[in-house]
């Protein structure tokens, strides 16, 4: 049974480890009960919920009780200092919009989880080039959580600056405006404004802005120009010696585009083109906010990709093996293997049917960090090569010629799952099925195992 908007303020909990999603979560919960005030009073849907917007529209429909509320929350905010928040602080805020939501008739108005702050990674594409492994990563969460060389975000054009979402989030956290700019190019209604964020504290080193002077429904035929002009200006940054090993991003445009689906899948292919040929290994993440958009985001992206999907209830050897490997890996979330563990135990958790694909690209990435950590152990430099890292191993004789034969087959099995089909290749089968899911799951099984023996000696 689902929660009231009251009773998940009252039994959130607040620690460090937790503080940064908390303060999402206390706002976001607010402005579903004044989004649902405001609907009440102008019979129209809220366009924007900034706090700021919303307050507004209180004053102008009369509510002006509840108006002052939320601007005592806006201080409240205001004092907490979001790159080192206080638990005291968040505290304070989160009584202050308990005390709001209290006082409205929305108080027993059932919660949603629309938002996530801190990024989880969903889905995972790339290509495999002669400069190394390239993905394309796509996250549940604020892109103003990803570390990164470069962020890349839109924004609206607007008299003394950028208007935006993401802009505004970035502005509040770090301080953007401050940022040395290098160029703008001025593509007419579309510009591209390149800064350094050097002179200020930020996970990211450079800022590309894409800005158009409204947000009104764009074409599919300018939205895939904008992003052929960002990854061309991202090309030119590479050649003047730039870093661009990772690429956080947002989904560009994605509240003005007048198909979302035909963008996302733009997107994904123009991103994946420019991987293809980047001089140096290179990741984009791309990290989406809302909860339902990214729900819409990952299953284009399976579309867009041509993955295939498995009944493992049709299946009990395989329904067998995904509930041993995810007892394995549910013991040792924590570690130095995590970063490969979730997102492979998330995507063997669904409900529905399991994604081959997905769970390649997955166990490929669970593979590369075990080998870096068998690289680190022996204090051999790691390669950014997966195939001659493992290959390293097995001619110094530190791992057996069968466990680099697993190691290979993870990598093959990945490298083919997140290769989009364009076009049909002519080999047989054109692509992976419940065999090859099944292999990748034994593999990943044995490379566990392997590892818990014989390099960490102790499950986390």
């Amino acid at each position: 049974m689902k929660k009231t908007v009251l009773e998940f303020l009252q039994e959130l909990e607040l620690n460090e480890n937790n503080i940064f999603e908390a303060i999402g979560q206390i706002l976001d919960t607010m402005v579903q009960v004044i989004e649902s005030r405001v609907y009440e009073l102008s019979k129209e849907l809220q366009i924007s919920n900034s706090l700021g917007d919303l307050q507004e529209s209180l004053y102008k429909h009369g509510d002006n009780s509840l108006a002052e509320k939320l601007s005592n929350v806006r201080k409240i905010r205001k004092d907490i200092d979001i790159k080192s928040p206080e638990i005291d602080l968040v505290a304070k805020l989160k009584d202050a919009v308990i005390d709001l939501i209290g006082t409205t008739a929305y108080k027993d108005q059932k919660y949603e989880l629309r938002i996530q702050y801190i990024p989880k990674l969903i889905n995972s594409s790339g290509i495999d080039t002669n400069n190394g492994f390239c993905k394309f990563n796509l996250y549940h969460g604020s892109v103003s959580h990803i570390k990164c060389s470069i962020l890349l975000i839109s924004a609206i054009s607007i008299a003394d600056g950028f208007d935006g979402q993401v802009y505004n989030a970035l502005k509040w956290m770090y301080d953007i405006q401050n940022a040395q700019k290098h160029c703008t190019l001025d593509f007419g209604k579309f510009k591209i404004h390149h800064y350094n964020t050097d002179r200020i504290n930020t996970p990211f080193g450079h800022l590309i802005i894409l800005s158009i002077e409204d947000f009104n429904e764009i074409e599919n035929e300018e939205i895939d120009n904008y992003f052929l002009q960002s990854f061309s200006f991202l090309s030119y940054l590479e050649n003047q010696g730039i870093d661009i090993s990772n690429i956080g991003t947002s989904f560009l445009f994605g509240n003005s585009v007048r198909n979302k689906s035909i963008a996302i899948e733009l997107l994904i292919q123009n991103s994946l083109s420019w991987l293809k040929n980047v001089k140096k290994n290179s990741t984009i993440h791309c990290s989406v906010f809302y909860t339902d958009l990214v729900e819409f985001f990952n299953q284009t992206m399976n579309k867009t990709l041509n993955r295939n999907y498995v009944d493992c209830d049709k299946n009990p050897i395989l329904n067998s093996i995904i509930i041993e490997v995810k007892t394995m890996l549910h013991n040792q979330k924590k570690g130095v293997l995590e970063e490969g563990i979730s997102p492979l135990y998330s995507a063997l958790s669904v409900k529905e049917n399991i994604n081959v694909e997905l769970i390649c690209t997955f166990a490929r990435t669970l593979c590369e960090l075990i080998v870096k950590d068998i690289h680190i152990k022996n204090k051999i430099k790691v390669s950014g090569d997966l195939l001659s890292s493992i290959e390293k191993l097995r001619s110094e004789n530190i791992l057996s010629p069968w466990i680099c034969s697993y190691m290979h087959g993870l990598r093959i099995l990945g490298n083919k799952s997140v290769h989009p089909n364009t076009q049909v290749p002519l080999y047989s089968p054109k692509s992976l099925d419940y065999n090859d899911l099944l292999i990748a799951l034994t593999g990943v099984k044995a490379l566990v195992e392997f590892y818990n023996v014989n390099i960490s000696n102790e499950i986390e």
